[in-house]
C-alpha cells in the first residue's frame, strides 16, 4: 500500500468502494486490524468498522451504498 492516508485516497477517488474492498481483502489476508490500519494510514477502528459492515451486509451492499447516495 502507498503512504497516502486512507482519508485522502477516499476523498480523491471516483470509486471509494473499491478502496474499501481492497482494505477488507487485506484484512482477510493477514487478520490483523492494526497492521491493515498502518498500511492504509488510518485508525484500527475504521478498518474494523468496514470489515464488520462487510460481514453484516456483504460486498454488494457496500457498493450499492454509493449508488443510493447519489440520488
Amino acid at each position: 500500500m502507498s503512504n497516502i492516508p486512507y482519508s485522502m485516497l477516499i476523498r480523491n477517488s471516483k470509486h471509494p468502494e473499491l478502496i474499501r474492498q481492497r482494505m477488507i481483502q487485506r484484512y482477510y489476508q493477514i487478520r490483523n486490524y492494526s497492521q491493515v490500519a498502518r498500511e492504509y494510514a488510518t485508525k484500527r477502528q475504521r478498518v474494523k468498522f468496514w470489515v464488520e459492515r462487510f460481514e453484516k451486509e456483504g460486498i454488494l451492499n457496500l457498493m450499492l451504498n454509493k449508488v443510493l447516495l447519489q440520488f
